[in-house]
């Protein structure tokens, strides 16, 4: 039983969403720099919808530059999502070694 949390995040208010939104440009461009924990904290944001619509392309595309950097959790999200087809295209040849990888 889940009991009154339904899995979604709770709506913020503009004041904690202008801080969100600051945050993640923050990450943002740190994962552009290719700080791999940043970009496992953008994936994240954009996977679950912390705080932003869901958006599995984006996801992808941060967890790319952390699986690139050996970070582990990104590497088997990056397999999971082609494994799957969250964002990419379902390609279980490039799912596998990542997530063997991880």
């Amino acid at each position: 039983v889940r009991g009154e949390h339904d899995g979604r995040w709770r709506e913020l208010s503009a004041s904690q969403q202008g801080e969100m939104d600051g945050a993640i440009v923050m990450l943002q461009e740190a994962t552009n720099q290719g700080h791999i924990n940043a970009a496992a904290f953008v994936g994240n944001i954009y996977y679950w919808g912390q705080g932003v619509a869901i958006d599995y392309a984006r996801a992808m595309a941060a967890y790319k530059v952390g699986a690139e950097g050996d970070n582990a959790l990104c590497q088997w999200q990056v397999g999971f999502m082609y494994y799957n087809g969250f964002g990419v295209d379902v390609d279980y040849a490039q799912a596998l070694p990542w997530i063997e990888k991880a």
